[in-house]
This record gives structure tokens, C-alpha cells and sequence, in this order.
């Protein structure tokens, strides 16, 4: 299984793959105004993941964030940890 399909699995049915710039990603509506995208996923099983985190803010006004991970569990509580500060107002 590629490692995005089985991100796509963990975050749940509110997450699913779209493409960009010739890459599948996972992305996510969070509310009107944020979306999330999350990209470096689209790879057979790599021991190393290197995703990058997107959270696209009013559709111009982007926040990227780097994420050095060792298993996909790490990254799906990032996400997680990403979301909750989005929520609370302390991106914009």
C-alpha cells in the first residue's frame, strides 16, 4: 500500500486525494475560508517521510510546513496538532 493511501485511511472520510501539480495529494476543506493539503505521500513504502503540510488560508494566503516524521502515525497527529491551532485563530 503507498503511504498516502493509508494517511488517506487513517485521517478519515473528511480527507481525500486530489491532484496538483502532477502529484496525487490528500487535502481537506477545513471551513470556507482554510483548506489543507498535504503532499510527499505519493511514494511506495519510503522508511524515510518527508510530507509537506499546506494550509491554504482566503485561497491566496499559504502557511507550509515542513514536517520530519518517522511513521505515519506521527504525521496524522501533526495534522491533527496543525488543524487545532488553525481553529484557534493562531495562523492568521
Amino acid at each position: 500500500m503507498k503511504n498516502i493511501d493509508h494517511v488517506l485511511k487513517l485521517l478519515g472520510s473528511e480527507y481525500s486525494i486530489s491532484w496538483f501539480d502532477l502529484e496525487r495529494i490528500i487535502y481537506r476543506r477545513i471551513d470556507m475560508n482554510c483548506e489543507i493539503e498535504i503532499s510527499g505521500l505519493d511514494n511506495y513504502k519510503k522508511k524515510k517521510l518527508k510530507p509537506i503540510i499546506f494550509i491554504w488560508l482566503y485561497g491566496w494566503k499559504s502557511f507550509r510546513f515542513d514536517i520530519d516524521i518517522n511513521s505515519i502515525d506521527e504525521l496524522a497527529l501533526k495534522i491533527n496538532e496543525i488543524i487545532e491551532k488553525y481553529n484557534k485563530k493562531e495562523l492568521i
